[in-house]
């Protein structure tokens, strides 16, 4: 189906066309909701009413749906218009890998890193339960920062295993010149096809291996593997003859070399096993860049098998030894060990906003994590030596995991504490006050430097407990606003940590990073664009940016950052917002980190009704954050895009799905509805890096109204009842209050009355306008809390076990709060100016969040009796790893002698 530019596909309208194959034609597509280019696949015409075709389009949706991984191009949505069926794809800037190679062929290093990324991807679709078939330099983006993207499963299959049947179906493949039907249909582009492809026999992952050596042949002697006149000739080539090993370039290394002839062995019980053995070898082959070509050395490679049972499984270690017959063997010592920890039962790691879910002790032997149940975090700790896995009794929320110096203790932060306990089990030690924390630091001299509160400076404390003493101070001329993630270089004396300043609250990847001396108090800058730093034995500094690790050398008595950092590890999962980076690193040079990259910000809007049952909205996924419901219930004000300050706010319509952009230029955020719903307010950053309160109309007549401002962030949660004041809070601030601003701009703010002296936030006014629900931290927890509105008299405290997300039910005779990933409901009695509250009830558990806890992302439809929340998408993989290398530090120093990274 040809569509002209200019067309309109439900809300996206077509720019270009791209490109076409057998399964679909590709367009340029501009999505206005979301301000984004995206890809728009349509099912050519002719085969429009083929119900077999139909299918394999669908299955390819559902296929694609299934997949998210760096190296895989996204999939957006599947769009149905006018009996058509068009998929919505990542739009991938760059050129394909065959124009590159049109060029010539690739350097060896390129070759290697490009490559390695191409299995990367392809790794990732196979533990999904997808075989591509269809894998290709044309079918593989490579993008202007060096990312590669692996483009079109379209003839891929789910569900296969060693042995499985190919799915029958139909096929036009680009050098193809017919299509068929039923069992033994050719799949594929022919000159990639492998030996059991190309008879038309059952097909498996193994299938992807052959495909992908074709692929590094291809990159390094700039030709392909096998080539031919017609498809007989190429058929016959790839099941008769081997490839040109003599085109390959001189200076191939052995390793390379044989790594290609396992890819392309064309017996698939004598080829490479597993794509991840290949993505394995071609990094263990970059981190050694100065191997001799002739060089025997073995290469490792390690495969990870699937966890059928729940039960972690020791990753194998295979090494492959060139020799000059050909011969493998396992050398003695494998030069790298990979681990998987998979938490039992189908737990899933227990990822949080601003917490580090786990810890490897510093002799390496131990890992320590958190799982999720039903809203409770359950410590565990595993034995890398002998694999035991035991939980740690009594403990329901711990948080930001830290190992002692003698890897005896571990350190965490629950509830408003912290503690410490023994790996071995036993009850937990109180130590210090904490509210919310942002990781600790053992140091050698038995004390423990940590984040007590987001706005406050680094404190210091004896592990035995006692009064914790300030080594740090807020510099106001820097306009800084937190000092967290603390990590000792090398036991201490220097401990080096993140510094973020008022100006970007919620955005960490552009923060400096500096060290203090626990013996001097002094403090030097070491660093700026980073959100974390971890000291690595063997003098290197492990500086964390989005999902990628940097090293840097440094002298852990001395620090200073002389040099530019060097990519070392990319996929690390973490939040932006808070600056946290989910790895950690052994004094024996050992590595644990969650892979998968920075979590998938596109969510799905739905329902939960009271008994947790969810009904999807007509509202295409997307990077959402606050949901608020207009008064009707019928549409709602959505805050979309990525966060840190860099959002705006737009208008859906529920029954359509349609959006409407309210605010422009990624800085609108927070609203709420005035009572006539055609008014919001919501807050707003100006030039000066100043945070307004803002009221405007829908339709955009007379502009937006200035009703609040300060120099630091604020955060709209409600509008009185009658229409009359915005009700809005400071955020980020250590005594943030909540103020109520009059809608029409003739009078300043009002602050509330606040007990305590720690912070209140995100009040939301009762219907009848006498009482406001809240957060509070007065009881050094986040409590959910209600008092009298603007009147004199105490508050009623709601919540007993933490709590956020605060909001009234119908007529104010119920509150609902999310605690723990359980929303809650609690029963409110109201006589005169006294309230009489039930006990909190669960209602069901609610869906992973990236936003705060005080300002979670839901919203009470009264008239429905429903509640609107994002949850990602079925298909989108939870983290159920952690992946650890052993040694993984001393081979970054070896790989690093070679790096070239320059003096800054």
């Amino acid at each position: 189906m040809t569509l002209a530019p200019g067309t309109r596909l439900g809300p996206y309208e077509i720019v270009a066309p791209l490109g076409a194959g057998g399964m679909g034609e590709v367009f340029l597509a501009r999505d206005p909701r979301l301000g984004r280019d995206v890809a728009i696949k349509a099912l050519p015409a002719a085969f429009a009413q083929d119900p077999e075709r139909l299918a394999r389009f669908e299955r390819e949706a559902k296929l694609l749906a299934s997949l998210s991984h760096p190296n895989i191009a996204g999939f957006h949505g599947l769009e149905e218009v006018a009996g058509a069926r068009y998929l919505v794809l990542e739009f991938v800037e760059g050129e394909t890998l065959a124009a590159r190679i049109a060029r010539g062929a690739l350097p060896v290093d390129e070759a290697v890193d490009v490559c390695r990324q191409v299995a990367a991807g392809v790794e990732a679709a196979h533990e999904a339960g997808v075989v591509h078939r269809d894998l290709k330099p044309g079918n593989v983006m490579l993008r202007p920062d060096g990312t590669v993207k692996v483009l079109d499963f379209g003839l891929a299959k789910g569900g296969a295993a060693h042995g499985s049947s190919s799915d029958v179906g139909l096929s036009m493949s680009p050098t193809m010149t017919h299509a068929a039907t039923g069992m033994g249909v050719i799949l594929g582009t022919a000159a990639y096809m492998s030996p059991e492809q190309a008879r038309g026999r059952a097909v498996d992952r193994r299938t992807d291996v052959w495909s992908f050596g074709c692929v590094l042949y291809e990159c390094l002697a700039g030709q392909r593997a096998f080539e031919g006149e017609t498809v007989s000739d190429m058929v016959a080539r790839i099941l008769e003859r081997e490839p040109d090993w003599g085109a390959l370039p001189a200076g191939t290394r052995v390793r390379l070399r044989e790594l290609l002839k396992r890819c392309l062995a064309k017996d698939v019980k004598q080829r490479l096993q597993a794509i991840g053995e290949a993505r394995i070898a071609l990094e263990d082959l970059a981190m050694h860049p100065g191997e001799s070509p002739s060089s025997a050395t073995a290469a490792t490679v390690a495969m990870r098998p699937r966890n059928r049972d729940g039960v972690p499984w020791l990753v194998v270690a295979v090494a492959l030894v060139a020799l000059a017959a050909s011969l493998w063997r396992k050398p003695t010592v494998p030069t790298a060990t990979e681990l998987s920890i998979v938490p039992p039962g189908g737990r899933r790691v227990a990822e949080d906003v601003s917490y580090h879910p786990m810890a490897i002790a510093p002799d390496g032997r131990s890992v320590a994590y958190t799982v999720r149940e039903r809203g409770v975090l359950k410590l565990r700790i595993r034995r890398l030596d002998t694999r035991e896995d035991k939980e740690i009794a009594g403990i329901e929320s711990a948080r930001n995991l830290f190992f002692s110096r003698d890897s005896e203790w571990l350190g965490f932060f629950d509830s408003r504490k912290m503690y410490k306990v023994s790996v071995r089990g036993g009850a937990p030690v109180e130590l210090a006050d904490a509210l919310q924390d942002r990781l600790g630091t053992w140091l050698d001299d038995g004390t423990i430097v940590y984040t007590r509160e987001t706005t406050e400076p680094l404190y210091r404390i004896p592990d035995t407990g006692g009064a914790p003493v300030a080594i740090t101070t807020l510099d106001s001329t820097r306009r800084e606003r937190t000092h967290r993630f603390p990590s000792a270089l090398d036991g201490g004396p220097w401990v080096v940590f993140t510094a973020q300043t008022v100006d970007s609250p919620g955005g960490y990847d552009d923060a400096s990073i500096d060290a203090v001396s626990v013996k001097t108090g002094e403090r030097r800058h070491l660093y700026k664009g980073a959100r974390r730093a971890v000291w690595a034995p063997g003098g290197y500094l492990i500086l964390a940016r989005g999902s990628d690790l940097y090293a840097v050398k440094i002298d852990p008595r001395d620090p200073r950052i002389t040099r530019d950092p060097v990519p070392v590890l990319a996929d690390v999962s973490g939040d932006g917002s808070s600056g946290a980076s989910y790895f950690a690193i052994a004094d024996d040079g050992a590595l644990a980190w969650i892979p998968g990259g920075e979590p998938e910000q596109t969510l799905e809007v739905g329902w939960f009704d009271r008994a947790g049952r969810w009904t999807l909205t007509p509202l295409a996924p997307g990077p959402y954050g606050q949901l608020v419901l207009s008064p009707d219930g019928a549409r709602a004000l959505v805050v979309a895009g990525p966060g840190g300050g860099s959002s705006d706010v737009w208008l859906a319509d529920l029954s359509s799905g349609g959006m409407n952009r309210l605010t422009h230029g990624g800085k609108g955020g927070s609203p709420a509805w005035l009572p006539d719903g055609a008014r919001i307010a919501h807050s707003g950053r100006d030039s000066s890096a100043g945070e307004r309160v803002l009221v405007r109309r829908l339709d955009g007549a007379g502009g937006a109204r200035e009703v609040a401002r300060a120099g630091h962030p604020l955060i709209v949660s409600d509008v009185t009842p009658d229409g009359g004041s915005v009700v809005y809070s400071d955020y980020g601030q250590r005594t943030g209050r909540i103020h109520i601003a009059p809608v029409d701009g003739g009078a300043p703010s009002l602050e509330l009355a606040a007990e305590g002296d720690g912070y209140e936030q995100a009040g939301m006014v009762s219907p009848d306008g006498r009482w406001v629900a809240y957060i509070s931290n007065k009881t050094r927890r986040e409590e959910v809390c209600v008092r009298r509105l603007g009147g004199s008299g105490g508050s009623w405290q709601v919540s007993t076990r933490g709590g956020g997300g605060v909001r009234w039910g119908r007529e104010g005779r119920e509150l609902f709060f999310v605690s723990g990933e359980i929303l809650q409901r609690v029963s409110v009695t109201m006589r005169g100016d006294e309230l009489s509250l039930g006990q909190p009830e669960p209602l069901f558990e609610v869906p992973p969040s990236p936003t705060e806890s005080s300002f979670r992302d839901y919203d009470y439809d009264p008239a429905g009796d429903r509640f609107l929340f994002t949850r990602p998408p079925r298909g989108v993989a939870e983290r159920r790893e952690i992946a650890v290398s052993l040694r993984w530090a001393q081979r970054l120093g070896e790989a690093l002698k070679n790096s070239g990274s320059k003096r800054r």
